[in-house]
């Protein structure tokens, strides 16, 4: 196995249990032979107001750590401001809240310089603040195709740049995303979805 007996701390952009996907069915092969801290998605204020059933499903788990296996834990992270991925300064917010937060996770769950796994360009401001060992931004998607809103891909965009360019590891989840990431750091991997033969053989 390459990575044994590491402490990983992931940021993701989706809950736990909903959906199910890639981000977790991962973190669940990597917890056979280390320990994760998955921090579920960041909502906002303004998302609770945008989708109130789903936010209300959630109230119960908000700001709590929960072991989900034996060395799986999840964290449901506080609402935080909206408006991040439009604004830097209010993205620096949000993930100096955050950072805070997780500091005191990962002495309570005594981490020892955590591999940073991150799915977010957001999380660029976590880079460098919770003595960790190494970065691995993993883009799943293509965070800066957004066509709604030009400050909000200019901001995505400056967002992943900084990201990239930091991290150790980059996986691309597309040929096109690994061709323009690399161009940004010579460490970036194509690394697409694939299919659990064993988890089909199962059902």
């Amino acid at each position: 196995n390459i990575m044994e007996n590491k402490d990983i701390v992931c940021i993701s952009v989706s809950d736990w249990f909903r959906p199910w996907g890639s981000n977790q069915h991962l973190m669940v092969k990597l917890a056979k032979y280390n320990r994760i801290l998955y921090v579920e998605y960041q909502g906002s204020f303004l998302d609770f107001i945008r989708y109130p059933k789903y936010f209300f499903s959630r109230l119960g788990s908000i700001n709590k750590l929960r072991k989900i296996s034996v060395n799986i834990y999840v964290y449901t992270p506080i609402l935080i401001f909206p408006f991040g991925k439009y604004s830097i300064f209010i993205n620096k917010i949000n993930q100096a809240v955050l950072c805070f937060i997780l500091r005191r996770l990962i002495n309570k769950l005594e981490f020892k310089k955590p591999i940073l796994w991150l799915y977010s360009p957001t999380s660029a401001d976590l880079v460098g603040k919770l003595n960790e060992s190494a970065i691995i931004y993993h883009c799943a998607a293509d965070f800066t195709s957004e066509t709604r809103s030009r400050l909000r891909k200019n901001t995505i965009s400056v967002l992943q740049m900084r990201l990239a360019k930091q991290a150790q590891i980059v996986l691309a989840q597309t040929k096109d995303l690994c061709r323009r990431l690399r161009e940004l750091n010579q460490n970036t991997f194509y690394f697409p979805s694939a299919v659990d033969l064993e988890y089909f053989k199962m059902i």
